[in-house]
């Protein structure tokens, strides 16, 4: 375990071992009166994805990120399965010691992971915040592009493999701290292991959804869900030959329709949508994180508030 300081604030490092899996975490922060943070990466992404919202949000709250199994920093010696996910965040929460309610915050396919905590750990779930999260229900649209995603999630593999510049995927954090954004980028995508374990948890797609929905009526965590309201520019010189402005904007809207839903199944949530911003910019941009930040302090102000 390593400890340092981000200004006043206390960063704890390390890694938990759990069931053939170690979990690299950061800790940051101590615990107040509001649910302590969890957060969930987006897919193949290590939790330095997060590096411009932490500094926002930890003069708050406790603030508990990790890497999935196999993915960023974290290992694993074990094939995916979708309910090891779940217990994977109980084991790390107990080994560190953490019995204080949370709020999980996922981005992208964590966001999905997030409602997957929710269905399967609810008695440590008490709310989620879900930023343009891949979708809990069946799309024909996006689960077409979904399928695409997993040829070019392949072919980066072989890419990382050789140690070449990705063609598909422009550099998303040109604002982060130097540090930080190599970091991310080794850990995650220029790293074929990760990649690879990506994929696989890609694979488990239905068996997470099929999870989420077998405890509907079983739970009822408030819940914010904020789709992107700005279609993602294409990243990456390949990508943006690929680029199909109209296909783009379709998935946009199927985006915002299924988001939707998720919070209209009686749930206790509510929907939100963020105009000026894309799926990546939620996190990856100033001002971006700005209005994440800004939401999901409101979001945990009203589960601290009194009934």
């Amino acid at each position: 375990m390593v400890s340092r300081a981000q200004t006043t604030l206390a960063v704890r490092e390390g890694c938990v071992e759990h069931d053939g899996a170690r979990l690299a975490w950061r800790l940051v922060g101590q615990a107040r009166r509001l649910p302590m943070l969890v957060f969930e990466n987006g897919w193949s992404a290590s939790f330095q994805q997060w590096t411009l919202l932490q500094p926002l949000l930890a003069p708050h709250t406790q603030l508990l990120f990790y890497d999935r199994a196999g993915i960023g920093g974290s290992a694993h010696g074990r094939g995916p399965v979708a309910n090891r996910i779940s217990s994977d965040l109980d084991a790390l929460c107990r080994s560190l010691n953490l019995s204080r309610p949370m709020v999980v915050v996922g981005q992208s396919y964590g966001g999905l992971i997030a409602g997957l905590h929710g269905a399967q750990i609810p008695s440590r779930v008490c709310g989620m915040v879900q930023l343009d999260p891949t979708p809990e229900l069946d799309d024909p649209l996006i689960d077409g592009q979904l399928a695409l995603f997993r040829t070019i999630g392949a072919a980066s593999v072989l890419i990382a493999r050789l140690g070449l510049p990705n063609p598909l995927f422009a550099p998303l954090w040109e604002h982060f701290p130097k540090a930080e954004a190599e970091q991310l980028e080794r850990l995650s995508y220029r790293s074929a292991a990760s990649l690879r374990a990506a994929l696989a948890e890609l694979q488990l797609l239905a068996s997470i959804r099929q999870a989420i929905r077998s405890q509907l009526g079983q739970r009822r965590q408030p819940r914010l869900v904020i789709s992107a309201g700005s279609p993602s520019a294409a990243s990456g010189w390949l990508a943006r030959r690929l680029h199909n402005e109209n296909k783009l904007r379709r998935t946009l809207a199927a985006m915002q329709a299924q988001h939707r839903k998720q919070v209209e199944r009686g749930l206790g949530g509510s929907w939100e949508l963020a105009a000026a911003h894309t799926h990546g910019g939620l996190v990856s941009s100033p001002d971006g994180a700005a209005f994440s930040a800004t939401r999901i302090l409101a979001f945990l102000q009203t589960l601290a508030s009194p009934a």
